[in-house]
């Protein structure tokens, strides 16, 4: 058995039903979609570029560098993601799985990058996060940044 979350578009000319496997990925999905200049082609990338708790933290705490490692955003995207979505975020951060851990999402920091390995080799980003929570759970010292 299967769940599947849509978000139906209807526009004059056009009729688009988008699905999504989790709540938590429709849920940001249609908050991107408030966001001025953002679309339902740039939302879809977005919620499948990275994790949506990572993408929650990158947006918490301004990390442009990470914003902007997602195809089709800029700088001024990302700071018009950051504005926008910032005070939304922060008020729906308790629904969202650890959106705002105390470690930092530097850019080339251990957990973006392996984000980001695991879903070059083909994996979805949900697994990909998934994977990297189980990891943090048996072994937290892996994920820890060098600088410490």
């Amino acid at each position: 058995e299967v769940t599947l979350h849509t978000y139906l578009q209807v526009r004059e000319d056009d009729i688009s039903l988008y699905g999504f496997t989790e709540q938590e990925t429709l849920n940001l999905f249609e908050t991107l979609l408030t966001v001025s200049g953002v679309g339902p082609k740039l939302a879809v990338r977005i919620v499948n570029a990275m994790p949506s708790d990572l993408f929650c933290r990158a947006i918490l705490q301004n990390e442009l560098a990470v914003l902007t490692r997602i195809p089709g955003i800029g700088k001024k995207t990302a700071q018009r993601l950051v504005l926008e979505l910032k005070d939304k975020l922060a008020a729906q951060a308790d629904s969202l799985s650890s959106a705002v851990d105390a470690a930092p999402l530097a850019e080339g920091g251990v957990q973006s990058q392996v984000v980001a390995a695991l879903t070059s080799l083909g994996y979805r980003a949900e697994e990909a996060a998934g994977a990297l929570r189980a990891a943090a759970k048996q072994a937290p010292e892996l994920l820890e940044s060098e600088s410490n």
